[in-house]
């Protein structure tokens, strides 16, 4: 995917938004007047009653004096924002367009956002039929004290991605025709490139990272503080309405505090645009949560100048269902801190990665169903079987209980296998068509390195081998998956200490190339 196809898909995908949306209010408005007609002609009568009631009521005490602001209020309100988000649905292209122009002038955007809306919802009792998706990214720029929504294919969704923040998108797809493609030749440049030890990333850091940390957790601090403040109001506000304010005998306290919490929060909103205009969204150590724009692609970096790190992308559905671990389903991928590269000569892809499938029918208020999230790694496998072997972890009663959905989609097709290692019997489930060529596969120094890769993983190890590729998928949270939230990030000291598990992460993936020795034919 070139810059202009990528422009050219999320241009269409304005267009299709505007068709559905000025459609659906078409409908909306013809079955408005035909309600109104059916009232008008059969019920006339007691609706002027009750709104007689209603202004009876209004126009007498003291209510007179704040109704007659708040019903308006209420009305215009109800108006301005279906109003406003079709003035953000006209507009999406031209925002797109000026989108597009930063990116070609060299500007860089970050990504904060991506969700799947429905443009078309029809309630069915306890259940809502949602139609007409449309999956769009939130970003914005340093330069703008906006925010840009930009709708696009969610299967395309890492490809854009990698795009809209400068990546390398010729050298992501380089490494995935290595990865899936029929090359299978080890790359002799990268055959010696060690891992860089903790002792030497820690001294690099030292002098890396000083300011940016300082800055980040000045940032930090001040936003904590921030938090505790508005809880200490919020609470004191509270205790005078319930204990000092004499809301009975003087009903109009009530009116003054909400218009008093209604004006600080305009001033409020004032000051964080006015801010963010003149100092940029994202000034280092403005904002704490930025820390992976700011430290993490240095880390790779450091690790191997030759990966590629992209904060915001993840692996796509086509790679994610090639190695048939999960069964077919039409799952939603969300994730990020996608590294890709080769290391010691083996081509590879990871990814924090969080899966989601929503049955059917389910009610509205039931949340999707949690397939998988955690750290996903693909390696290319140094020889092709024509049989998938799947490995899956075993789990206690209540490891399942604790545990996610992944258990209901893991795919144990196949026969179940019995292998003469009791230890890894212990650990692991195997299934496969071919008894024989698993154990080709399943050496005893094999199962010894899986044995301590899934130590490693608290057990959460799930293994797939298809084709010509290996997948490992880790099924729980790390320290740099966890820092996507802001609530964690902020109460969590930005200092050398959190900077270190994020490089023990990245390089404990590729040490399982190292120790499944999957640069090496062990079967030649």
């Amino acid at each position: 995917m070139t810059f202009l196809e990528a422009q050219e898909i999320v241009y269409k995908e304005c267009d299709r938004e505007k068709r559905i949306t000025i459609r659906n209010l078409i409908i909306i408005a013809l079955l408005v007047i035909v309600l109104l007609g059916v009232l008008y002609t059969y019920a006339l009568p007691q609706i002027m009653a009750y709104f007689n009631n209603i202004h009876q009521e209004a126009t007498s005490g003291i209510a007179k004096k704040y109704l007659k602001w708040v019903i308006p209020l209420v009305i215009f309100l109800t108006i301005f924002y279906p109003a406003k988000e079709l003035y953000k649905v006209l507009k999406r292209k031209k925002d797109a367009e000026e989108v597009f122009a930063k990116i070609e002038n060299g500007e860089k955007c970050t990504i904060i956002g991506e969700e799947t809306r429905y443009l078309t919802t029809i309630p069915l009792y306890y259940i809502k039929l949602n139609l007409n998706p449309i999956h769009a990214i939130s970003l914005y720029f340093s330069s703008a004290a906006k925010t840009y929504d930009l709708p696009i294919i969610e299967s395309l969704s890492p490809q854009i991605k990698i795009i809209l923040r400068g990546g390398n998108l010729e050298k992501s797809k380089a490494i995935l025709n290595r990865i899936y493609g029929e090359d299978t030749k080890l790359d002799p440049n990268e055959a010696e490139v060690a891992l860089p030890s903790l002792t030497a990333f820690e001294t690099y850091s030292e002098t890396a990272f000083t300011d940016e940390l300082k800055a980040l957790e000045g940032g930090r601090k001040k936003s904590k503080l921030f938090l505790y403040g508005s809880i200490l109001v919020s609470v004191a506000f509270m205790v005078y309405m319930i204990v000092f304010a004499d809301i009975k005998n003087n009903p109009k306290t009530i009116f003054i505090a909400m218009g008093a919490i209604f004006a600080l929060s305009i001033v409020y909103y004032i000051y964080n645009m006015i801010k963010a205009k003149t100092q940029g969204n994202v000034a280092i150590g403005g904002d704490f949560s930025d820390i992976k724009n700011a430290i993490l692609g240095r880390v790779v970096s450091f690790i191997n100048p030759n990966f590629e790190y992209n904060r915001n992308s993840h692996i796509g559905y086509p790679e994610f269902m090639h190695s048939k671990l999960f069964i077919d389903k039409d799952y939603k991928l969300t994730g990020g801190d996608q590294v890709y590269g080769t290391h010691v000569g083996v081509p590879f892809q990871m990814c924090n990665l969080y899966v989601s499938y929503r049955p059917q029918l389910r009610n509205e208020k039931e949340a999707d169903d949690s397939v998988f999230a955690g750290n996903y790694f693909v390696a290319r496998f140094n020889k092709k079987f024509k049989s998938p072997i799947y490995i899956i972890p075993k789990k206690s009663f209540f490891a399942n209980v604790k545990d996610n959905d992944i258990s209901t989609y893991i795919n144990d097709y196949g026969t179940k296998i019995r292998l003469e290692d009791p230890e890894f019997e212990k650990q692991f489930t195997v299934y496969c068509e071919d008894q024989v060529m698993v154990r080709y596969v399943l050496t005893p120094a094999m199962m010894e390195r899986l044995k301590t890769v899934n130590t490693k993983s608290k057990g959460n190890l799930y293994i797939a081998i298809n084709d010509q590729n290996i997948v490992l998928a880790n099924n729980q949270t790390n320290q740099t998956a966890e820092l996507d939230a802001p609530t964690a990030a902020m109460f969590t000291k930005m200092d050398q200490n959190l900077i270190n598990p994020l490089f023990k992460d990245i390089v404990s993936n590729l040490e399982m190339v190292e120790t499944l020795k999957l640069n090496i034919n062990i079967w030649t």
